[in-house]
């Protein structure tokens, strides 16, 4: 038997491509691949090895494991044509690894968030990752290089939840104050 082992489990997303594999990933350092047709864990990484500093009263999600924040994934999204992995992270920073099937090859770390990341989705044409975080701000990343397109605050709390449009030219967000906000996206990835 193989499962999640300390704290919450946090992230999970499917790959549309694949629909019987899922990837999760929380508090517990861990992110795994689970083949739901032959109800198993097919693949598992560490996020971190390297313990970091402890959790700071106030700053990022509050968790009862006993793994530091750059070792407790928020939020997971898989990008349905390549099936890379992406990982947002309780100390802000997220994480790009090479594929379900492959997990322990990470090929892009960067930190743009003051706080943890709550959610993230990619573009349904695959050009972009959509990050939500805690800090109030929406970061829209070009998935070529991994590089900052924009970011954009207009909600008066934090993102709770980022949805694209079929066509990948729209966003639509929530926040912890309740308001819905409705983004566009041009063509080099700005919002408006």
């Amino acid at each position: 038997m193989e499962s999640h082992c300390d704290g919450e489990v946090w992230g999970l997303d499917i790959n549309f491509s694949n629909p019987n594999l899922i990837t999760s990933a929380g508090d517990d350092n861990k992110v795994r691949t689970w083949d739901i047709t032959q109800r198993k864990c097919v693949g598992s990484a560490t996020l971190d090895a390297n313990k970091g500093p402890e959790r700071k009263a106030g700053y990022g999600a509050s968790t009862l494991a006993s793994t530091s924040p750059n070792q407790q994934a928020r939020c997971v999204a898989v990008h349905d044509a390549t099936g890379k992995v992406a990982l947002g992270y309780n100390e802000g920073s997220f994480e790009i690894r090479a594929g379900m099937d492959n997990l322990t090859s990470v090929e892009h770390k960067d930190k743009l968030c003051k706080e943890w990341i709550e959610t993230m989705h990619f573009s349904p044409d695959g050009q972009w990752l959509a990050i939500g975080s805690h800090d109030q701000y929406i970061y829209i990343v070009k998935t070529s290089d991994w590089k900052l397109a924009s970011k954009m605050q207009k909600h008066s709390s934090y993102i709770t939840a980022l949805d694209w449009s079929l066509d990948s030219k729209n966003i639509k967000s929530t926040c912890g104050a309740y308001e819905l906000l409705y983004w566009s996206v041009d063509e080099a990835g700005n919002l408006a």
